[in-house]
Formats: structure tokens, sequence, C-alpha cells
């Protein structure tokens, strides 16, 4: 109803009163309802057609240097739908460390289809990453992400000389102590208040969880909710804690495979007597002393160049396909295949890593993050100890650590490694497979967060909430407020996808050949 309609209503004296408390509730209700104005330009979300409203906020690189270093945190802000929207929009934290909030809306919208109806959802470019002072490496260094390392002959070698190369360029643009967590968390609610919130619903993923749980430690009454998924609290402890976590996820692809009648045949041809599992040590240990020669076209100009395929190579790819079981559910034939000295299959799926694998992961943050909040607190022996576990221990600890030992590092405050104890409702999201953040994690946190839920996805991996029916559960929580009637049943309605077989090719026999 429009308010010109009321100015032809007869109203009575006695009613003015009433009409004037009438017409108050009305302008309080839509008051309640009406997010506020979002600051900015008009701009599209890059790969899609969403209109958004883009922005940025000025802030100080060292708080403690107030007079210093300026940096524009850059904010992306895809409206509700609705003409009523509700005022608490969702805060999107990405993962990495070093992904790109705002790069990542294109696919991300899709998370929340149903949740953006009302609510605006609002991708931040984390300081270091995307246009807030993004630290990447110079173009040509790879550092410990990209294809090079991997196929190098002395990939530690290689590792450590473009690590002082990007050093070097970084720290001419930057003090890379000041991008750890906490610190990130200041500008996140410096952009919350530039853009008029009071209350504000987190989703982070993976190392996007850890974020969410140090902005509800240092801002709790701004959170209205919180969605984790894939948890990684500030104890995890990366890279350490990938290896047994790996390995585990790894182990349920060799027993998939053992108790799988075709996937056993295949094993048991092209290795006889071995294990999945042994099988991958054997094929890293024999190309680790004699590397496989052979020649690739670069994923990005199709020029055909030289490479040698080492040990790392193949169980730093083995480690990336476990983190979706569609990819896992391909290993037991590539390794087979390798073994036989078939390497095109393991090719394909390391080019399917590693082709655009810079492209969203910044460098520079993801080294000043776990080089100050986890390698620091790794005592020698537990390195020692995680290094020799197989299969994984040495390709996801050795690079990380040698980088580490060279970059600059902050000193962080106890108060971030302790528990959190918040009542915020919260819900959190595992993968039983997953092989960086699997439930265990999840599960640590679970006694300092009384109204927090925690749902499994038993055959799922890093990542859960764009599977399934994840987009209609984050719906349902951010609409009660509470995950206390969510059931997440549907979730393990999802399978475990069937282990990829290679088909024997068949005999033709030429034509006219009656026999």
């Amino acid at each position: 109803m429009q308010l010109k309609n009321f100015q032809t209503m007869p109203v009575k004296p006695l009613n003015t009163v009433v009409f004037s408390l009438f017409i108050l509730a009305i302008f309080s209700a839509a008051t309640a309802l009406a997010a506020p104005t979002i600051p900015g330009t008009l701009c599209t979300v890059k790969g899609s057609d969403i209109q958004a409203t883009c922005g940025s906020v000025s802030v100080v690189e060292n708080l403690a240097k107030p007079n210093g270093r300026k940096l524009d945190i850059h904010y992306l802000v895809v409206p509700a739908r609705a003409d009523r929207k509700l005022p608490d929009p969702i805060f999107f934290f990405a993962g990495g460390p070093g992904q790109s909030a705002t790069k990542l809306a294109w696919i991300s919208n899709a998370l929340f289809a149903k949740t953006s109806r009302r609510r605006d959802v609002v991708y931040i470019d984390q300081r270091g990453t995307g246009k807030s002072n993004g630290l990447q490496c110079p173009q040509g260094v790879s550092a410990m992400e990209s294809l090079a390392p991997a196929l190098a002959a002395d990939a530690k070698k290689m590792l450590l000389a473009e690590i002082d190369v990007c050093l070097k360029a970084l720290e001419a643009k930057a003090d890379l102590t000041q991008y750890t967590t906490t610190t990130a968390m200041a500008d996140i609610d410096a952009v919350r208040a530039h853009l008029g919130y009071e209350q504000v619903n987190l989703y982070g993923a993976s190392y996007g969880t850890r974020a969410a749980l140090e902005y509800m430690r240092l801002y709790p009454t701004r959170v209205r909710t919180a969605v984790l998924d894939g948890v990684a609290p500030a104890t995890i402890g990366m890279p350490l804690s990938f290896v047994e976590d790996a390995k585990a996820s790894f182990s349920l692809v060799s027993a998939q495979c053992a108790v799988d009648a075709t996937c056993a045949a295949n094993v048991a041809q092209q290795l006889p007597g071995q294990t999945l599992m042994d099988a991958a040590i054997a094929l890293a240990a024999k190309w680790d002393v004699a590397p496989r020669k052979t020649v690739l076209a670069h994923p990005h100009t199709g020029v055909m160049m030289p490479v040698q395929l080492s040990g790392d190579m193949v169980l730093s790819t083995m480690f990336s396909a476990l983190y979706l079981p569609t990819m896992a559910s391909m290993l037991p034939a590539i390794i087979a295949q390798a073994q036989a000295d078939n390497v095109a299959p393991l090719m394909a799926l390391l080019m399917s890593f590693h082709s655009g694998v810079t492209d969203n992961l910044f460098v520079g943050m993801r080294y000043s993050v776990v080089c100050s909040e986890d390698t620091p607190r790794a005592t020698p022996q537990q390195v020692v100890a995680q290094q020799g576990i197989a299969p994984f221990g040495k390709v996801l600890t050795e690079s990380f650590l040698e980088a580490c030992a060279r970059w600059p590092k902050a000193k962080v405050d106890d108060a971030f490694y302790a528990p959190l104890k918040s009542t915020i409702p919260a819900l959190l999201l595992s993968g039983g497979s997953d092989p960086v953040t699997p439930p265990r994690h999840a599960q640590s946190i679970m006694a300092g967060l009384p109204n927090a839920k925690h749902l499994v996805a038993t055959h799922l991996g890093h990542g859960v909430a764009h599977q399934g029916c994840g987009p209609a559960l984050l719906d349902q929580f951010y609409s009660a407020g509470n995950a206390d009637k969510l059931d997440g049943a549907c979730l393990n309605k999802l399978p475990r996808p069937l282990l990829f077989t290679v088909a024997k090719p068949k005999t033709v026999k030429p034509a006219g050949d009656a026999k």
C-alpha cells in the first residue's frame, strides 16, 4: 500500500492518534527490514553477468604506525534481490590462505542462491590478496604453488632462489609482518562499519574458517551466526597436520580399491603383491632416484618443454587429487598406469591442477600467515616425526619449512590460539575424506561452542556446503538463526564416487577376415 492512499482516507479527529501510531508502526517495520544503502560504484562480478557494488576502505598497514603506509581494502557486494531485504548480510571469508574473496564471487554465488534473496552477500579481499595490496610473487616466480618446482631436477634449490626474488619484490610494497589473521580482521570490521551493517552472518571455507573464528573472538557482538566449512582452527599447525590427514584420506581410497573387484584386479595385475599405498610409495621412491624424463605442453603457452618427473611430483599430485573425491577415484588407475610406464594419465591430472593454480593464490600472504601463525609452534621433534610419515611427510612439509625459515614473522598473541568460547550460533561442516580439514579439527573446538552443530558428510572431501543439499542447509540455518532443527542426514545420501578404471582395448578383426 502506498502512503499517498492514506491521504484520501477519511480520518475522524478521535482516530488521529490511532492513525499516527499506525503510520509509525509501518515506518518502524520498514526500518527494521531495510538494509543500509551500499556505498561504492556499480560493477559486474567477473566471469558472470551478476550486478554488484564495488568499493574500498582505506586502512593503515601497521596499527602501531597510524601515519604509515595505507592500504585500500577492496570489497564487492552482491545486493539482495528482494525489495524488503534483511539488515544482516553474509560475509564471505576465502580460503588458502591467500585466495581473493572477490575473485571467488562468481563461483560462490550459487552457494547463496536462496539466502541472497533477502540478504546481501559481501566479498572482501583480505589484506595481501586480490586488490587489497595483493602479495603475489613476480611473474614467472612460482614459489611452492606452481608447476616448475614439482618438475625441477633440484626443486629445493629452485624454490629458495624464487623465495628470495619474491621477498625482494614484496618487501618493497609491504611490511610482511602485518598480514596475519588478527590484523586482517580489523580491516574486515572497518568494511562492515563503512557499509553500515550492525550485525553480519559469516561463511568461512578452509582457512576462511580460521579468519571467521578470529572475527568471532574479536567482534562477538557483530556476529549473528557463522558457518564454518572445513574447519581449520589456529591450533591446526599447517602444514604438519596435513601429513596425517592426507594419509588417512588416501587410505580410504586404498581401502575402497581393495574391496572393489575391478579395481583390486587391476592393481593386482599391474602391482602384484602391493597395496595402492605401497605402490604410491614405491613409485615416488623410484622417481626420486631416477626422475622420469618426458615432454609436455606448457599449460598456458602450449609450447612443448622437457620435464623431469620426480617422486615429489607424483606425491603432490596425489595430494591435490584427494581434495575432490571424483579426482581421488582416478588415483588407483593412474598409479597403476604410471608403474607400467604410462605417464600420460598422471600428466593429465597434474595439468588439471596446475594450469591455473597461481591465478587466485597470493603466495606472499600465504607465507605471511603460515610462517607467523603455524610453523613457529612446531618443535624440531614434531617436524622430524611428521616428515617420516609416508607417503606425504616430506613433500608436504620440507618446502614450506624451508621457505618459512627465510620469511619475516610477526609476533602472534597467545589469545589467538586459545579455544574460542562463544554462544554465537554456528554450523560446522566436515567432509569425511577431507585431506586437510577432516572432522577431527571441527570436533576439537565444539566444547567451546554450546550453540553449534557439527555435520559430517561421510563421502565428501574438502568443502561441503556447495554440494548436494548444502546450499539448502545454509539457507535454513541463516533463516532460523540457529541449527537446532537442522537435519544433515541428506549429506550422507551423497555417495562415494565409483573408482575409475582403464578400459582394456578391444581387438577388432580386419574387414573380410572370415576367421
